[in-house]
């Protein structure tokens, strides 16, 4: 109810800045594993715990959005502004990526495995 509320999103719609809105059924919930939201075609140890990481991984990122968001006086409703503020953020949040990630993220995950060598079955960049 309240997101179908939400004025930003009702403005985001109409500006055709946003498709469609999914939500999950509250009402008749599909009680599946949390496991499901993993890779199929991973073991099934790496998709019982990959949940954890992933969740782990998206609470730094959100976090390091809410922090970007402090050094921000833009308190409007304006959705033009508010995308420049969000614009403005990822751009900040891609130079901490670039110039800390391989050290914060790659360097640490690789730690926890014993800096064991790891398959790279193609050069990537995503």
């Amino acid at each position: 109810s309240a997101i179908n509320k939400n004025e930003v999103l009702k403005t985001s719609v109409e500006n055709n800045l946003v498709e469609k809105v999914y939500m999950s059924d509250t009402e008749n919930p599909k009680l599946q594993s949390i496991s499901a939201t993993s890779d199929p075609n991973w073991s099934p140890e790496l998709q019982k715990y990959w949940p954890s990481f992933i969740m782990g991984v998206s609470s730094i990122w959100l976090g390091l959005i809410i922090e970007d968001m402090k050094y921000s006086s833009q308190t409007s409703d304006d959705i033009h502004l508010l995308l420049e503020k969000y614009r403005q953020i990822n751009l900040n949040i891609t130079d901490k990526w670039r110039e800390e990630g391989q050290h914060a993220f790659l360097h640490h995950l690789s730690a926890i495995f014993g800096y064991q060598p790891m398959i790279i079955r193609r050069e990537i960049q995503f």
